[in-house]
Order: C-alpha cells, then structure tokens, then sequence
C-alpha cells in the first residue's frame, strides 16, 4: 500500500474514507531483479507469511535452501495451507508452521517463548504484519487494534526473540537480521499537537473518545507506520552502542497489490482498488523484504544496512520529520513509552533492554 514519490510537484488524491495519498502521476518504475544468498545453516522466520509480501517472499526464501524457514501465521488452517502450497511451489520441505495472534500480547510472549525453548536459533527475522483501520476497535489487551498489530506487537516479537538472535550472532557465519516492512505512508503524517503535548502519546492514540474523530483513524495506519520506523531507528542505534553486529532495517515494497484492504468494507476497497491501478505484484514488492534480508550479504556494504532505509532494493533517506530534531525526540520518548508497556506485559523486557541494547 506504499508509493514513491515519482514527481516533483504531484497532484494528489485521497481516499477519504482510510486517509490514502496516491500520485496520479505516478509512473511504475522497471522492479529490480530479486537478490539471492546462499542460506544453507541458517534459520528464517517470517511473520505473516501465509498470504501476499510474507507468502511470496517466504517462497524466495525456500529457493535459497535454508536450514529451516518458519512461516509464522495467525490462523492454523490458513497457515498449513500456505505450508502445503509453499512446498509444491518450490520443492522445499525444511518448513514448519507457528502460530501468533498479533492482536493479543499472550500469544505473542507464547510464540516467542515456545521458539527460544524449541528452535532456539534466528538468523533472519521478518516482521511482515499490517492491517488498515477503517473505524476504532479494540483488542483483548485494551489497545487500538492497529496500534497493537502494527506496532506494539511487532516491537514486543522483536525484542523478545532479540536473545536468541544475538547468541546465534556468536557463531553465525553471516550477521543476523531483523527486517521490518514499512511504507512511505509513514512519509505522510507527522502527529498533531495533541499527541505531541500529551503525558503519554501512545495513551492518547489509544483513547477511544480521541479515535472517534474520523480524521483521526483515517490517518492511523499512516500513525503506525511511522512508529515502526522510530522503532527501528531506535534498536538500531542501541545495538550498535552494545557492539552487536545485528542488522535492522525497514522497507518499503512499494504501492503493490496485497490483501491489506480485506477486512475493509467492500467501497472502500473499491476505491483502493480504483487508486492502485498502477502497482507491483504481490512478489515484485517482495522482494524489497528479501533484499532488507540478505541483500549485500557478506559485502563490504553490508553495515551500510544497518538502520537503513530501503525502498525495494536500494538505500534511501527517510523523510525530514523522521530525522529532524522534532522526529529524534519523538522517537526516544515513544521507545522510552513502548519499553513501559511491554514490560508490564513481559517482564523480560525491561531484562533484554537493559542486557542486550546499550
């Protein structure tokens, strides 16, 4: 659901029902050729992996021979399907199914749990999970869902499989990496005042009365996108204080086709639809996360990917508010907030903070 800027002085256009920009202008650009690496001896997990980005690049993954690739899903049926489908595909067997449910914490810290006692090695970790909000809901947990699902959830999968990442570094042929997929809606919002002036922003992005406002929600997904990029700025910047020699990153796949609108009303998928004529398939915005993951492997360009910004294969700057004075104090504040949540959550986490990030 992400789109470069293709112009320097677009004509745009919004679907005011979910708050999506599109360049009318836009003009697709030729995809860059999927990367390759050998990953004979390592392990990949990939969240969200039995449909759209997540299945497709689950499916390069398997090309490329791993010792093991996980496809972590949220429903079993779905999942053993895209399972089944992935193996006839590309003749690989090494595959196994996890389940997580982003939208509740329990399973979550269960997920991770399970996987340090079970699996107890990552080299390559893909953060592959999204939803669009059309209208306030809320989880189990009490949390605005697509606060939860885009955000708070992937951090907590995160940091809690970050142990098992770093002594997987201490023998690892190659650096491990986490790869979270973005969107350069992140690009299009910068918060309003009254989250920035709040005691608590992530509170008041939680406050069922403030979600009511619809041009609030129509910018939510916008919202999350933008806090998965603080947080990987910010684990970023803490691992290499540490000396870890982990690899973060966020990528953007580009305005492809995805199954990100399926929950939506059918109008407003309509409508999305009508704005996406122009668009990367479904394994073309792949493989921006197969790049995050591999690409550069072993070079001495490789660090350069640290904290990188990459829109489907190739390094670019994030935009000003990200990196502006304003943006690094936001995203030092809404690490120190998220931290504070999740610990109350799972203790562990204030544990691998403290520990394992300087």
């Amino acid at each position: 659901m992400s789109s470069p800027n293709a112009t320097s002085s677009p004509a745009v256009a919004q679907n005011e029902s979910v708050g999506l920009k599109f360049n009318p202008n836009f003009v697709l650009e030729t995809p860059e050729p999927v990367v390759g690496a050998d990953l004979s001896g390592r392990v990949v997990v990939v969240l969200g992996a039995n449909v759209g980005l997540g299945f497709e690049a689950s499916k390069h993954f398997a090309r490329m021979g791993p010792e093991k690739l996980i496809m972590v899903c949220r429903n079993e049926t779905k999942g053993n399907e895209a399972v089944e489908d992935l193996k006839q595909a590309t003749g690989f067997d090494a595959v196994e199914l996890r389940i997580i449910d982003l939208s509740n914490f329990a399973s979550v810290c269960d997920f991770a749990t399970k996987y340090t006692k079970e699996v107890g090695k990552l080299d390559v970790l893909v953060a592959n999970a999204a939803m669009l909000p059309a209208s306030y809901e809320s989880t189990v947990d009490g949390w605005e869902m697509s606060l939860q699902v885009n955000y708070l959830s992937i951090a907590l999968s995160t940091l809690l499989l970050l142990p098992v990442m770093i002594e997987t570094a201490k023998e690892a042929k190659y650096k491990p990496r986490v790869v979270v997929v973005s969107s350069s809606m992140h690009e299009q919002t910068t918060l309003d005042e009254k989250v920035i002036d709040a005691t608590s922003i992530l509170q008041q992005m939680n406050d069922g009365e403030y979600c009511k406002n619809f041009d609030i929600m129509k910018r939510r997904y916008s919202d999350t996108k933008l806090f998965g990029v603080f947080f990987v700025r910010e684990l970023s910047e803490r691992l290499t204080r540490s000396g870890s020699p982990l690899i973060v990153n966020v990528v953007d796949p580009g305005r492809c086709e995805s199954q990100l609108s399926r929950n939506l009303p059918l109008q407003v998928k309509q409508q999305i639809m009508a704005m996406n004529l122009q668009r990367y398939t479904t394994e073309e915005g792949s493989r921006a996360l197969v790049y995050g993951a591999v690409g550069e492997i072993g070079s001495d360009n490789e660090d350069d990917l640290k904290g990188a910004h990459i829109r489907r294969t190739r390094r670019i700057k994030y935009g000003e508010f990200v990196t502006g004075e304003i943006g690094k104090q936001l995203q030092k504040r809404i690490w120190d907030e998220m931290s504070a949540i999740l610990y109350k959550v799972e203790p562990r986490v204030t544990d691998v903070v403290t520990n394992s990030l300087g």
